[in-house]
């Protein structure tokens, strides 16, 4: 089945974000979805009033130029903790019976995207890649029954 891939906050200003696994697992998913031919997303948290740290603005940037010369990789803005209403308003192409979502941080950001995806195609396959994540908060366990318990499914190394 074809998906979309959402990488999440991927940004040099979170610590999680530089972990070598993290980032190379990460890289992987990207890898193997323009293998597959299917929409990359690439998911920025900006701040728009304040303009905080420019840093902020980007990815880091292996994974930013992985997708940035790739026909199906979009950059997404989000104003908040969750990006699902930034994605379903970006008017991107999208694979909408399934997504695959990795980045940072776990419990935040890619929960609450994962939750915004969810309400906005809730007939959607939504699959959170546990090694394609991490979280400079909280353990990935206690983090997982609130997702399981949302619809979403959580998975290692798809």
């Amino acid at each position: 089945m074809l998906y979309t891939l959402v990488v999440i906050d991927m940004q040099p200003f979170y610590d999680s974000a530089q972990d070598k696994k993290t980032l190379d697992n990460v890289l992987n998913l990207i890898a193997k979805a323009k293998t597959d031919n299917v929409p990359i997303l690439g998911i920025k948290y900006s701040d728009e009033k304040n303009l905080i740290n420019a840093c902020i603005m980007h990815l880091n940037a292996l994974v930013e130029r992985e997708i940035i010369d790739y026909p199906k990789g979009y950059f997404i803005n989000k104003y908040k903790i969750g990006g699902g209403d930034a994605i379903k308003h970006s008017g991107v192409p999208l694979i909408e019976e399934k997504f695959v979502i990795c980045g940072v941080n776990t419990c935040f950001c890619v929960a609450y995207t994962a939750f915004g995806i969810k309400k906005h195609w809730p007939n959607a396959d939504v699959i959170v890649d546990l090694d394609a994540c991490n979280d400079d908060y909280v353990k990935k366990d206690k983090w997982l029954d609130n997702v399981q318990q949302q619809g979403v499914m959580a998975q290692c190394n798809l």
